[in-house]
């Protein structure tokens, strides 16, 4: 008979310290981002303003509905940010943290070779960046052995050239190396 009470407990051995200072509190962040979330509306809002906003004889212009939902959305902006900065003043010493600096590392771990992979596929290709990224996670992030790395990146890298490229003759970004082989 089996039994149900087993509890696994699994736990990640490269998880972020739970006392690591904190880098950026949640009202900080939410204020930043509806600054920028105005910001981006009040361009979109010119923008249509400046491609016709009114109405005219045979119904509203262009620009007429996108530029009164920018209006909506620097006004919504506007006001999360004037009830955010009053629930700051209430709870200035109990602020919850948006992130640690443990968590933003990790964050960047992923987030800075995933901006390199797409530099890097402008000049290498889709094929050679794909194996470049999927052998540098798995070394440096996954600390598998180098040989098992480049092995599954190689046959992972060619699978996609061998579906996209032959089977399906889909165009993707090709560099040097492609061009090479007459691709």
């Amino acid at each position: 008979m089996p039994n149900d009470n087993i509890e696994i407990e699994v736990t990640d051995p490269t998880a972020p310290a739970e006392n690591s200072p904190p880098l950026a509190r949640t009202l900080t962040v939410d204020i930043w981002a509806m600054i920028i979330l105005a910001c981006f509306a009040a361009v979109m809002a010119w923008d249509n303003y400046r491609t016709g906003m009114g109405w005219s004889e045979d119904g509203p212009d262009p620009g007429y509905f996108p530029f009164y939902l920018s209006v909506i959305l620097i006004l919504a902006s506007v006001y999360g940010v004037i009830k955010s900065l009053g629930e700051r003043r209430k709870a200035a010493s109990s602020a919850e943290v948006f992130v640690t600096r443990d968590q933003f590392k990790r964050v960047m771990l992923v987030f800075l070779p995933s901006v390199a992979f797409c530099v890097a596929m402008q000049w290498l290709g889709l094929y050679v960046a794909s194996f470049l990224l999927t052998a540098g996670f798995m070394i440096f992030v996954g600390k598998l052995s180098v040989w098992k790395s480049l092995l599954t990146a190689l046959i992972f890298s060619l699978a996609m050239f061998f579906i996209f490229e032959i089977k399906f003759d889909v165009i993707m970004p090709k560099g040097p190396l492609e061009a090479l082989f007459g691709y």
